[in-house]
């Protein structure tokens, strides 16, 4: 019985899924956040060489209110009028101060869920977020030989 006791405890922890507490400096995360515009980006390339263009869209010229919600047990969501579009493990694999700045701000990378494929990135420092994730709020498409758009999203404490 003893036996069967601790082969179950072992494999658990080989089988239990990674996810990272919003702890220490990570606690910088922790709350509802709202955003407030996104500045789209187009860029391609020509004769003349490369070139990007770029739009702010105002939070208050959009039909709706989206966020992003942390929480300190290491579980983001990403909201579209507080009906959750998807949810996640944090899983960080950059974590790190930018030197040099007024106040203290990080950059970041997060894997939800672990997965490569399915990254949230950018900046935070205590009231501002900058995000960006393909397909939240809009799809990022791309070209690389002639181009894309991308969107980062900067979005304040709720």
């Amino acid at each position: 019985m003893n036996r069967l006791v601790l082969y179950i405890v072992f494999l658990s922890s080989f089988l239990s899924c990674k996810k990272d507490k919003l702890i220490d400096d990570k606690d910088i995360f922790v709350g509802k956040w709202k955003l407030a515009y996104i500045v789209e980006v187009q860029y391609g390339q020509n004769s003349a060489g490369t070139w990007e263009s770029y739009d702010t869209i105002w939070a208050s010229e959009m039909s709706d209110n989206y966020f992003i919600d942390f929480r300190e047990q290491g579980k983001v969501c990403l909201l579209r009028d507080d009906k959750k579009l998807d949810c996640g493990r944090t899983v960080f694999y950059d974590f790190s101060i930018i030197q040099n700045t007024i106040d203290l701000t990080y950059n970041y990378k997060i894997r939800l869920n672990g997965k490569v494929d399915d990254v949230l990135f950018g900046t935070i420092n205590q009231d501002t977020l900058l995000a960006l994730k393909d397909g939240f709020p809009y799809e990022s498409p791309q070209n690389f030989d002639s181009g894309g758009k991308y969107f980062k999203g900067y979005y304040l404490r709720n």
